[in-house]
């Protein structure tokens, strides 16, 4: 035995002395390679194996070479780029779920730098590929490009690599991380089921147990993001539990605390705690002390936090990223004991010493959430939401901040639609930090140019009084008083007596022919301040949640507006905030109102049906798909279908809305379709004389001006009559009805070819679609239009 042992260390011996002076390099080969391929596919069973690849590198030069030259002039420069980004990469991500915890789940923007790295790591690791195929350092090359488009987000190109590696390298050591980033990529892609089969899968039969943490690392943010947080707080314990590496510990357990702020915030504070245990990281250290004193916040131990805070001010005073944050947090712990005026300033310090950073910006934002719940100044909560949404974009408020800043805008607004004389000049500046701005300037030494006045600063913090002319009522929903109905029956008594003396008082002016007012200017003016109230009562119950303000401003339009649409949808609101906010009682008081004060209304059937009551036929519901359906017939070219209708609608709904936009209609068919004047003129004059506060009334009046100056030059010797329809209809010198040619072959002058053009028109519109029929109907109206103006210019006298 003795003997076997010397001969085969002789032979070793004899390998490394002839090997040693010469570049022979072994290779292994997938198939047998044809003469002309010059880099055949290796095996990479038995390449990638680690015990090959030391004994081929131990025996042959060559592949010694290979393997140190690969290793140095390009994978080690790869591993190290990679190592750098995913450092940085860490930081930035520690640092954003530091902020929002369900940016666990979202890929983060990352930097320039990163971004230049990682193309350097794919560069080079693609040469070990093209150049090395059969250096040890192939697999690693082939992951370090998948995990690098993992990083960059290009997670179709990372999917692609993994599944290449697992597919061709299989004999891998490094196959359960291929495994592992495959799983979290078809996470990102959302592939949800396809990546929890694997991540599972892994946990269980992975033999790395860093790649084990991981995994179930990645199943603790998917509980967390499907909002099971019991389970991922039992994934992050596994995780923390299989890795030994005490920086992987301590990041897994500052989000296991982080999810406890949520979970079980009584607890988190002990959880950061733990956090210190594993590491002495610098950042991570400083984000799981600040949020050790958060938690100390939400558990009222005030002074605590305040003393932690305090610590880190001092601690980190040479890194002004992580000073900021603690002196913000200092201003929320001041805020939570109620102390504002204290806070206040503290926010003012935070904005005037990092302008335009993400702190500043959250510093506008707290303050601006202060005026808005606390004083109940909207105007200034309206400054300084603006300058939240302004100052840094990457704050995580900024979305919430532009939609304030919206809200109170309209806010004003519709209070000046309101009140004529209401005038709100919006400052551009915070004056209280303006104040506290020159404090500390002239602290440091620094002194303001006093002829520098910026006008957009207001003279106080209120201008109109509290709130800029805002009416808060100083009741709740559930204090509002039950005797509105009878209130509003009284009003409605009152209001009955008005509209008597009205009518005597119409009558008497009527006498004595008092000057005609714009009755229509003036339902328009009433019709948009009753949507101004309307909207308010909407802005408060949707945006700024204050229901009490909402049913103030709908009992306020129940006060002002008696008409029965108005009247109608306002209780019909009230009612449904009543129903919403469990006082069923009072809903169906307001429902049952509305059934038998309005019963012929959209609201009444509505009410109806909440209250299991048979639905009726509404007659204006009615009307409006009649009217519709003559619309539908005009642009489908069947003028003269749409003028029967019209007609049919005028006589049997006389008392409808919509006649008089129907008399208008047929007036302007027989202007702009067929042309014929008389017609036009009956409808027109028809539409004047019975309904002239119409806003359909206004426009034809003009019109009937040039008609009526033209109308004798040219009307024709024959006398006519209009019939019912507003078709001409000829008479002789007794007055009776001279037939047409159908009758009795008698050619009336002029009709014959006005039949032939609306025929022709009738004909023209057929088959067409609605834009060529606009088209044709706007060429007819402009023709129209030319002809009228030229016999205007020839009848006019000279």
């Amino acid at each position: 035995m003795r003997y076997i042992k010397l001969s085969v260390f002789i032979f070793l011996l004899s390998g490394i002395f002839f090997s040693g002076c010469n570049y022979t390099t072994q290779r292994t080969y997938e198939r047998t390679p044809k003469a002309d391929e010059e880099d055949p596919q290796p095996d990479y069973d038995i390449s990638l194996n680690e015990d090959y690849q030391d004994y081929v590198s131990f025996m042959f030069m060559g592949n010694r070479n290979e393997n140190f030259s690969t290793y140095f002039n390009t994978y080690f420069m790869a591993s190290s780029d990679y190592d750098e980004a995913y450092n940085l990469y860490r930081t930035s991500t520690v640092a954003s779920f530091n902020r929002r915890l369900d940016s666990l789940n979202i890929t983060p923007p990352i930097s320039n730098d990163i971004k230049d790295k990682l193309n350097k790591v794919i560069e080079r690791a693609s040469k070990v590929i093209q150049l090395h195929k059969n250096s040890k350092y192939l697999d690693d090359a082939v992951l370090l490009i998948g995990k690098s488009y993992f990083l960059l987000g290009d997670y179709l190109q990372a999917e692609r690599k993994f599944n290449e590696f697992l597919t061709n390298l299989s004999a891998s050591s490094l196959y359960d991380e291929a495994m592992y980033y495959l799983g979290v990529t078809k996470m990102k892609l959302g592939k949800t089921e396809e990546a929890d089969i694997i991540l599972k899968n892994i946990v269980s039969t992975a033999k790395d147990r860093e790649v084990r943490s991981e995994a179930a690392g990645q199943l603790g943010i998917s509980s967390f993001v499907k909002k099971n947080y019991k389970d991922a707080i039992d994934y992050f314990r596994q995780s923390i539990e299989y890795t030994k590496d005490n920086d992987n510990k301590a990041l897994k357990q500052f989000i296991l605390a982080r999810i406890f702020s949520l979970y079980e915030p009584e607890k988190a504070a002990k959880e950061f705690e733990r956090v210190l245990d594993f590491t002495s990281d610098f950042d991570l250290v400083f984000y799981a002390r600040l949020n050790h004193a958060k938690s100390l916040d939400k558990d009222r131990q005030y002074a605590k936090a305040n003393e932690e805070l305090e610590k880190l001010r001092r601690k980190y005073r040479e890194q002004p990223e992580y000073k900021q944050l603690a002196e913000l947090e200092i201003a929320n712990n001041l805020y939570a004991q109620k102390k504002y005026k204290e806070a206040l300033t503290s926010y003012f310090d935070v904005i005037i010493d990092y302008p335009s950073t993400v702190t500043s910006s959250d510093a506008y934002y707290y303050l601006a959430k202060h005026y808005e719940t606390v004083e109940n100044s909207y105007l200034k909560a309206l400054v300084n939401y603006k300058k939240a949404a302004e100052e840094n974009q990457g704050s995580d408020f900024i979305a919430y901040s532009k939609k304030k800043a919206d809200v109170f805008k309209r806010y004003f607004e519709l209070h000046s639609k309101i009140d004529s004389s209401f005038k709100v000049t919006v400052p551009t500046e915070n004056k209280e930090l303006e104040k506290r701005r020159i404090y500390k300037n002239e602290e440091k030494g620094i002194t303001p140019d006093k002829n520098n006045n910026n006008p957009n600063v207001p003279p106080n913090g209120r201008e109109n009084g509290k709130g800029a002319g805002i009416r808060t009522p100083d009741f709740s929903i559930s204090g509002i008083s039950d005797t509105l109905k009878e209130k509003r029956k009284k009003k409605k008594d009152e209001t009955n007596i008005k509209k008597t003396e009205d009518s005597v008082t119409v009558k008497t002016s009527d006498t004595l022919q008092t000057p005609s007012i714009d009755t229509a200017a003036v339902r328009k003016a009433n019709d948009d301040k009753f949507n101004a109230y309307y909207e308010l009562a909407e802005l408060f119950l949707y945006d700024l949640k204050r229901v009490d303000s909402s049913v103030y401003y709908l009992e306020v339009i129940l006060d002002k507006f008696k008409e029965t649409d108005k009247a109608s949808r306002t209780l019909y609101t009230l009612a449904t905030i009543y129903a919403n906010n469990n006082e069923p009682e009072k809903a169906n008081d307001l429902y049952r109102e509305i059934i038998q004060q309005y019963p012929n209304t959209i609201y009444a059937n509505e009410c109806r049906k909440v209250l299991g009551i048979a639905a009726i036929e509404l007659e204006e519901e009615t009307v409006k798909e009649i009217y519709k359906d003559a619309e539908k017939r005009l642009l489908a070219g069947a003028g003269r279908d749409a003028i029967n209708i019209l007609n049919g609608l005028k006589d049997k709904y006389p008392e409808s809305e919509l006649v008089p936009k129907s008399l208008y209609t047929l007036g302007w068919i027989y202007e702009n379709v067929f042309r014929n004047k008389d017609s036009v003129i009956y409808f027109y004059k028809t539409l004047k004389e019975k309904y002239p506060s119409s806003e359909y009334a206004a426009k034809v009046t003009e019109k009937l001006a040039v008609l009526d100056v033209n109308i004798e030059s040219d009307s024709l010797k024959t006398k006519m009559m209009l019939d019912s329809t507003g078709a001409k209809i000829p008479l002789d010198s007794t007055g009776k009805q001279i037939k047409d040619s159908l009758n009795n072959g008698v050619q009336i002058p002029g009709e014959q070819k006005q039949k032939e053009n609306e025929q022709n028109l009738e004909d023209m519109l057929k088959n067409k679609t609605p834009d060529e029929i606009k088209k044709i109907l706007e060429d007819e109206a402009k023709r129209n239009e030319e002809e009228e103006k030229k016999k205007e210019e020839g009848a006019a006298p000279k």
